[in-house]
């Protein structure tokens, strides 16, 4: 999914099966940190409100579930404007 940022509330991932990435970045699309789920290590995350991110899965199969304290529409959730290319982001992992 591309980047996108909550503005109104935090927002958990937690993992069920498989491998998940969490992607965070700057205003101008800077990959600023990268957090990986799986059962056997990290198990959730927490990405603060206003800040951009993505979750790409790392497996064949990943299921999550993300919670947040506030209803999902187009007004809370804001894409981000900045160019995203997930090949290549793909390849640099």
């Amino acid at each position: 999914f591309p980047p996108k940022k909550n503005s109104k509330s935090d927002q958990t991932f937690f993992i069920i099966e498989g491998r998940l990435q969490i992607l965070i970045f700057n205003s101008e699309g800077k990959i600023t940190e990268k957090i990986v789920l799986s059962k056997k290590n990290n198990i959730y995350a927490r990405v603060k409100k206003n800040v951009y991110h993505c979750d790409i899965p790392l497996s064949k199969y990943s299921i999550h579930l993300e919670t947040k304290s506030c209803i999902f529409n187009k007004k809370i959730n804001k894409k981000a404007k900045f160019k995203f290319n997930l090949k290549k982001i793909l390849r640099n992992n």
